[in-house]
Parts: C-alpha cells; structure tokens; sequence
C-alpha cells in the first residue's frame, strides 16, 4: 500500500475520534477556536470525508464512508441534546453536510494521485 494512502486510512480514524470527542463535550469545556461554529462544522467533515474518498480503492465503498460521516453527524447533534451546554441545531447538521458534499466533490480528483502515490510506472524503454 503506498505510503500517503497507509497514511490517510489511519489518520482518518483518528479524526473520528476526535470529531467524536469534541462533539460530545460538555459546552463547558470546548476550546475556544478562532472559527465559528457553523465554520468548525464544515471544516471538519469536509475533512472526514475528503479522505476516504481519496484514499479508498472501491469507489462504491469510499462514498458509502462518506454518507456514513454525513449520518455521525446527524447522529452527534441528536445526542449533544443530552449534554449539558450543548444543544441540537440543524444548521450543524447543514454546515456538516455541505462539508461532506465538498469534501466528498474535492477528494474525487485526488484519487488518482493518492492511489498511484508512490508506485513506480513500468515503462517498455526500462528494460
């Protein structure tokens, strides 16, 4: 597997986590970013879903893990009602979304270059 795939497939769990976890802390307790909220929100799952849809060989199976992020999401807002200081908003729920739509249109041409990263070409003329 070249190395910047190996990279990215293991970086994206990671990124999991972490959405994950700043998404279930109590409001008291997020860090201060210099985005707003709705910016956190695209960002992030612009990033979750730009990576498996670059790094994924099966196409079919990389926007499935895409769709799955765009439904963490949803599932993330509904239970931040239970948390104290946080509170369900569908315009998180937008912001993520059109994270993931961009994320999902921008890793499409990636693809190429982060399958084929590191591999070397056979070319007739090398023998």
């Amino acid at each position: 597997m070249p190395r910047l795939r190996a990279f990215l497939l293991g970086l994206w769990p990671v990124l999991i986590a972490a959405v994950v976890l700043f998404s279930l802390l109590p409001g008291s307790r997020m860090p201060d970013l210099p985005l707003s909220d709705k910016q956190e929100h695209f960002t992030a799952y612009l990033g979750l879903a730009v990576i498996p849809v670059a790094a994924v060989k099966r196409g079919r199976i990389a926007l499935a893990a895409a769709l799955s992020i765009a439904c963490l999401g949803v599932a993330l807002e509904f239970f931040q009602m239970r948390i104290p200081g946080r509170a369900f908003d569908a315009r998180d729920i937008l912001a993520n979304c059109i994270g993931v739509l961009i994320g999902t249109l921008a890793g499409l041409p990636l693809r190429r270059r982060v399958l084929t990263a590191g591999q070397t070409r056979y070319s007739p003329l090398d023998s």
